[in-house]
């Protein structure tokens, strides 16, 4: 064995290399499964690249209502305090 491919091995690159390696190819089948098994059905709701989604607002909308609710019951807080407390 050469002393750049112990240092490679060494340095953890090679086994890097080959995990990659299988992700692409693992990534690849996925995708050619994923058209071959929906080649009639419109993926309207999510536009596949590898195992990425793209978020839509069907995807974020339990956020923004966690959100508007949070702001009602601050709100509700403040008007409450302002009324039992006083301006002072």
């Amino acid at each position: 064995m050469s002393l750049a491919l112990q240092w490679l091995m060494e340095a953890g690159l090679v086994s890097y290399w080959i995990d990659d390696v299988i992700a692409d190819r693992v990534r690849e089948t996925r995708r050619q499964q994923t058209h071959t098994e929906d080649d009639n059905i419109s993926i309207s709701t999510q536009e596949r690249d590898g195992n990425q989604v793209v978020l839509r607002l069907t995807h974020l909308q339990g956020a923004f209502l966690m959100l508007i609710l949070g702001h009602g019951i601050g709100c509700v807080a403040f008007i409450l305090e302002y009324i039992f407390r006083g301006p002072n």
